[in-house]
């Protein structure tokens, strides 16, 4: 195609001009053993991968010389879209070329009918098993390698295209014997030797003969063509092929055929026919294997009884038993194809490589995965840059912990909760030590953090939580988001169970990462283990204490028969997942200063800082709605309205034991007083004694419908039993009723006893008697409601508000880097 076709035409058909002029694919399937062993066209592998990823076109051009000619023909680089629409095109075309090809088969074969078909029957030949691979093309130019000919032409020539380099040889260079292609470099002694028919012919006539008839019947001009078309490398056999050696083997042989031609024969015929019997020289059996490999392209059962023959005869090579390793795993041979590695290593790189992969992939297929890791590992080690391998390795890791996970889930609930725990920290532990993707940099344990230039722009900040409960999404994750917004850090928040992918692939984006009640799921630790490597501070972050097997879940008969015992097993196993993460982490923020102590003990650092649940936009809107409405005024022997709301199914006991007797003996007293309880509430024997005045209602997930209920209450409570892990729990049960001005009589926790302040903003009570004198006192006196009430309000408002927990939050932050100060003022430009 001329320059000015070539430019009026689609870019898609340009490009694949372009492609079509310099690929060859004899080359590249040659040196890309990844493309040939997978049996792909290589046309349009190279079209659609090749190009992108830099692999040479031919001998003579690199993959950046590739990529600059197409560039200057397009005026740009191909993108994806371009180079899948010239895909198409080449598809499209290659499916014409194969349907007259099978039209041709089925009509033009031998004995067809004499006459219009003759000549076309003549032409044709059986597809032998080793049919030579010349192009049965009329156009000399389809043969023609510009490079070589402007290499080692005698002409002094420097053509520009196919069809000029063609022209010229036809012409007037067949005098000088140029050539088409490296291996297309006329031998007149070699090709006499071959066809006894032009041993009367000068080596001018002879080259011209073949330029004009011998290309098309499949003639070859050199040894180096006969060698290339089966799928040799060398260039040179004929000298130390044992051709006599093989005609003494093989009786059927002619005795008058030359060196030449029982070469050939060997090459097309003896090779396919298993003819291995005689004393090989080494050159031959390279040869020899490398035209197997060639070979098991387009036969593969064929290929595999050739390798095994050879291997049979004590011919021992890597790339015979990759071979046939290939076809065992195919046909589920697994044990032979397991015994055809032992003890077997190559020098060539990408022969261990294969060894390796091999070794890794029958030991996955065989069910031991711990066993297959190390080869892939191996594998690896060889391929650096193997995207696939990488892949590979990242599939059987992420297998063997699925399966490491179950195994221990199954475990837990049959009892084994202890050897549970242990299996599950081993592999959370051991994937994530496992997690080493290519291309990763090679950091130190300790790696420095690098500090983020927050003179000039925002903190960065990447969010992968856990979004699942609404309460914990509010005040843990929508709420911090608000707060950092506010302090004018930058913050994407990523849903674990949905982003996890996205997340990994953006962690170098972000200055530190932030990790929120999520467990140590693979692709979570996929994201820890590069935020650590990249040396970006990681943060575990969580609101319940839910790390420690010995303090969660509580005692299995606090629960009083509301979960089963398989599901309390398969509880104690979420400090497997939780811990397993926060061990991993550098640095932990909390909600409680009692939980930041407990957590130090877990993450990398030992430092963890304190953020507590607070007010965001959705509190301060119920807060003017209920400052909105008329005030609830009581009078002596109005209804009380005591309430309870509850999220946990635990401390069943203790509530039938002290609080629910306690709230009996007020009702009893106080007939004016009603108990409404929201959530996970069972106090039977309370609603059957007071069944008018015992109103329970199903948990409530809309917050704002749940406030709207709470602020019908005259007096709140918040009931836990003490331990380590209700020590933990933050104070929301009281900041909910504070800010909508009712007072809270809670248990007496660590993180209670710190913030409430006895009849100033809320009350304690630990015992059955502290209960019910409590809440007789508030029952009893309106004023002191209302004081409390206010008292608390004022608290949380100053204390909890969006700038006082923006400026904490960016304290806490900033201080992981040794910085301080905020900008609160970009972020409300940005906000605005």
């Amino acid at each position: 195609m001329d320059r000015v076709t070539l430019e009026a035409a689609p870019p898609k058909q340009r490009l694949l001009d372009c492609v079509k002029e310099h690929f060859d694919p004899d080359y590249y399937l040659r040196v890309n053993a990844d493309v040939a062993d997978a049996g792909t066209e290589p046309v349009g592998h190279y079209i659609l991968f090749g190009l992108a990823e830099g692999r040479a076109p031919n001998a003579r051009m690199t993959g950046a010389e590739m990529q600059s000619v197409i560039s200057g023909i397009l005026g740009t680089i191909p993108g994806r879209d371009e180079l899948q629409s010239a895909y198409q095109e080449h598809r499209q075309s290659s499916s014409v070329l194969r349907r007259l090809t099978s039209t041709i088969r089925n009509t033009v074969r031998p004995g067809a009918p004499a006459g219009g078909q003759a000549q076309s029957s003549r032409a044709w030949r059986l597809p032998l098993p080793f049919q030579s691979r010349s192009k049965q093309a009329a156009d000399l130019a389809d043969w023609v390698n510009v490079a070589a000919f402007n290499a080692l032409n005698r002409s002094g020539k420097t053509l520009n295209s196919r069809k000029e380099v063609a022209d010229h040889v036809r012409n007037d260079g067949y005098k000088t014997l140029d050539p088409l292609d490296f291996h297309l470099v006329p031998d007149p002694p070699f090709h006499r030797s071959m066809y006894p028919a032009t041993r009367s012919l000068d080596d001018e006539t002879l080259y011209l003969r073949w330029l004009e008839t011998g290309y098309c019947n499949s003639e070859f001009i050199s040894e180096a063509h006969l060698l290339h078309d089966h799928g040799i490398t060398a260039t040179r056999l004929l000298s130390e092929f044992p051709h006599e050696a093989y005609r003494e083997a093989y009786a059927d042989l002619p005795a008058a055929w030359s060196s030449a031609q029982l070469l050939l024969h060997y090459l097309r015929s003896g090779i396919p026919e298993g003819r291995f019997n005689f004393a090989m020289s080494e050159a031959t059996l390279r040869a020899t294997i490398d035209a197997i490999v060639f070979f098991n392209r387009s036969n593969q059962l064929l290929a595999l009884d050739l390798a095994e023959r050879l291997l049979l005869l004590g011919h021992e090579s890597a790339r015979l038993r990759l071979i046939a390793i290939h076809h065992y795993k195919n046909l589920n041979r697994l044990w032979g194809a397991r015994h055809l590695l032992d003890n077997v290593e190559s020098k060539v790189p990408i022969e261990q490589f294969w060894i390796n992969y091999h070794r890794g992939d029958l030991e996955r297929r065989l069910g031991k995965l711990d066993e297959a890791r190390p080869h892939f590992a191996a594998a690896a080690d060889v391929e650096k840059d193997s995207v696939w391998v990488e892949t590979e390795v990242e599939n059987l890791l992420r297998s063997t912990f699925s399966q490491e996970c179950q195994i221990a889930e199954k475990w837990a609930k049959a009892g084994r909760v202890e050897e549970a725990l242990g299996r599950l920290e081993l592999a959370i532990t051991g994937t994530y030590e496992a997690l080493k993707p290519y291309g990763w940099p090679v950091m130190p344990k300790k790696p420095h953090i690098p500090r983020p230039p927050l003179d000039r722009r925002p903190l960065r900040i990447g969010f992968l939580a856990d979004l699942f409960l609404p309460q914990c999404r509010l005040y843990r994750v929508d709420q911090k988001i608000e707060q950092m917004s506010e302090a004018g850090i930058d913050v994407d928040l990523f849903d674990f169970r949905n982003d996890a992918t996205e997340a990994f692939e953006q962690v170098g984006l972000y200055d530190a990462w932030l990790f929120y009640r999520v467990p140590a799921h693979f692709d979570v630790l996929k994201v820890v283990r590069l935020a650590n490597d990249l040396g970006l501070p990681t943060i575990y972050e969580i609101d319940d204490f839910l790390l420690d097997p010995d303090h969660f879940p509580e005692p299995y008969e606090s629960y009083d028969q509301s979960v089963s015992a398989e599901e309390y097993n398969g509880l104690q196993l979420t400090t497997a997942y939780n811990g397993g993460v926060a061990r991993l982490c550098e640095y932990g923020l909390a909600s409680t200063p009692p939980l930041a102590g407990e957590m130090a003990r877990f993450v990398r650092s030992g430092h963890v800082f304190t953020h507590r649940n607070a007010l965001s936009v959705p509190h301060m809107k119920a807060i003017s709605a209920s400052r909105a409405g008329p005030p609830r005024e009581t009078e002596a022997g109005d209804t009380i309205r005591i309430f309870y709301g509850s999220g946990t199914k635990a401390h069943k006991d203790f509530l039938q034991a002290v609080f629910f007797d306690a709230v009996a003996e007020v009702l009893q007293q106080r007939p004016n007083v009603e108990f409404h309880t929201i959530g996970h509430v069972e106090a039977p024997a309370l609603t059957s004694r007071f069944p008018d005045r015992v109103v329970q209602g199903e948990p409530i997930w809309n917050v704002a419908d749940y406030w709207k209920k709470l602020s019908t209450a005259d007096i709140n409570v918040g009931v836990l039993k003490k331990s380590l892990l209700t020590d933990c729990k933050s104070e929301i049960k009281w900041l909910e009723a504070a800010m909508l001005g009712i007072p809270s009589i809670v248990s007496g926790t660590s993180t209670m006893t710190d913030i409430v302040k006895e009849g100033e903003n809320g009350m304690i009570a630990n015992s059955r008697d502290d209960w019910v004198e409590k809440l007789l006192k508030l029952v009893d006196d309106a004023a002191l409601r209302k004081h409390i009430g206010e008292t608390a309000r004022e608290q949380v408002l100053e204390d909890y508000s969006l700038q006082a927990m923006a400026a904490n939050i960016d304290a806490g932050l900033k201080g992981l880097f040794g910085k301080s100060g905020t900008n609160r003022a970009r972020g409300k430009a940005k906000a605005s």
